[in-house]
C-alpha cells in the first residue's frame, strides 16, 4: 500500500506541476482513517479539495462517505471535484439570502475575479397552484424574494466590480435548481448546512444530492460566525 502510495503522490506532484510550474508543491503519504487526516490538515488550509470517485487503496475517498462528512466539519471550504469543467466560464452559487448564505457568495465572487469568470447566483421559490389567490400572493413574495437577492449582493458588487454578475429567483426545488445551474458552470458554491446556505441544507440533503449529483465540481463554504 505504502509503494502504491507513494506512486499515486509522485504521479499528482507530476501532474500539479506540469500544469502550473510555478506552484509550490508538496506531498505527504500517511496512514489512519482519511476524513480524519484531511480535516486536521485542513485546519491550516485554504481550501480542502477531494475527488468525487476513489480507486484502489483510497476507495474511502469516494463522496459517499467523506464528502459530506468535511463538509459539515472541515475548518476551511471543502471542493469536491466531480462532472466537468468544460470551459463554460461561468460559477454559480446557491443561496436563501441569509447572513449565512454571505460566506459562499463571498467565495464565489472572489473566485470569479481572480478566474475572471461570469458569477450566477440563484435562489430557489417554491411554487405556488396555477390559478388560485396563493399563486398572487406567491408572485409578490418572489418580486421581494429577488429585490433582496440583488440586495445582498450588492457589497460584493462594489468589493468586486470587475465581475460580472447575474442573480435569479428560480421557481423549482432547491436541488433541481442547483443540478440545472451546474450543467453550465465550471463550480457551484453553496453554504453549509445549518448556518444559512442555500434553503433545506440545514437537513443535509440538499449539500449531499449537490455533491453527489452536480455535473461540475462543488465548493461548500462553512459560514464561520464572529466571535
Amino acid at each position: 500500500m505504502r509503494t502504491v502510495g507513494r506512486r499515486l503522490l509522485r504521479e499528482a506532484v507530476r501532474q500539479v506541476r506540469a500544469e502550473v510550474p510555478d506552484a509550490l508543491v508538496t506531498s505527504e503519504l500517511d496512514h489512519g482513517d482519511p476524513a480524519t487526516l484531511l480535516l486536521d490538515r485542513g485546519r491550516a488550509a485554504r481550501l480542502l479539495v477531494v475527488g468525487a470517485r476513489g480507486a484502489g487503496v483510497f476507495r474511502a475517498l469516494t463522496v459517499g462517505p467523506i464528502g459530506p462528512k468535511l463538509a459539515a466539519h472541515a475548518a476551511c471550504p471543502v471542493a469536491v471535484v466531480r462532472g466537468t469543467t468544460a470551459g463554460h466560464e461561468r460559477i454559480v452559487v446557491g443561496t436563501d439570502g441569509s447572513s449565512g448564505a454571505q460566506a459562499a457568495v463571498e467565495f464565489g465572487f472572489a473566485e470569479a475575479a481572480a478566474r475572471g469568470a461570469r458569477l450566477r447566483v440563484l435562489q430557489a421559490f417554491a411554487p405556488a397552484a396555477p390559478e388560485t389567490p396563493q399563486a398572487f400572493v406567491m408572485g409578490a413574495q418572489r418580486r421581494r424574494m429577488t429585490v433582496s437577492l440583488s440586495g445582498s449582493i450588492a457589497p460584493w458588487r462594489d468589493k468586486y466590480p470587475e465581475v460580472a454578475v447575474s442573480e435569479a429567483v428560480i421557481k423549482g426545488h432547491p436541488l433541481s435548481v442547483l443540478i440545472d445551474g451546474s450543467a453550465f458552470a465550471d463550480l457551484l458554491v453553496l453554504g453549509s448546512r445549518g448556518a444559512g446556505g442555500f434553503a433545506g441544507l440545514r437537513s443535509g440533503a440538499v449539500s449531499t444530492g449537490a455533491l453527489q449529483h452536480a455535473r461540475c465540481p462543488v465548493v461548500i463554504v462553512r459560514h464561520q460566525p464572529s466571535p
